[in-house]
């Protein structure tokens, strides 16, 4: 359709295409949001329940040996430090992909507290134990953070926001 500036039925009909065409760019855009809104929300609120789990009281039948848990918590630590750094540029590059790449950071997360309860269930030393349990915590705080950090950047993205989150990490 070619746009004739005296045929005012195809300038209308023009104009009802380019709303259409816009109102479906928002709605996806809208809905890509909402997906990661979703996928940074259920990482979240899995970290925050890994977490809660963690003990040194694991029963029998889950422990293994301590250096068997600790070469698994070493292999999970290499997996979250990959995570991490994906979705720190991924926050800062192409929040589009954020929502899956915090929901595989989310999981390596609480993959990684899981283990710390085992190493600390199977450790003979109880003070080692709780500085495991402690430093999982803390770990689980800062990824939360790490989190949330990257869901207000892809909402409020300048790059004063691009700055903070960039210093923060």
């Amino acid at each position: 359709m070619s746009n004739d500036k005296t045929n005012f039925s195809k300038q209308n009909d023009l104009q009802k295409g380019e709303n259409k065409l816009r109102e479906t760019i928002c709605l996806l855009h809208q809905t890509a949001s909402e997906i990661n809104t979703k996928d940074l929300t259920l990482a979240l609120q899995n970290i925050e329940k890994s977490k809660l789990s963690l003990t040194k009281n694991l029963p029998q039948n889950a422990k293994t040996n301590f250096k068997g848990n600790s070469n698994s918590l070493q292999t999970s630590t290499k997996a979250l430090l990959s995570a991490t750094s994906q979705l720190s540029v991924i926050a800062k590059s192409n929040p589009a992909l954020l929502g899956s790449i915090a929901k595989m950071t989310g999981a390596t997360t609480s993959q990684l507290l899981t283990l710390a309860s085992a190493c600390a269930s199977s450790s003979k030393d109880q003070s080692v134990a709780d500085m495991l349990l402690l430093t999982a915590r803390a770990l689980a705080d800062a990824m939360k953070n790490l989190l949330n950090g990257a869901k207000t950047l892809s909402v409020n993205r300048t790059p004063q926001m691009v700055q903070e989150f960039t210093t923060a990490i």
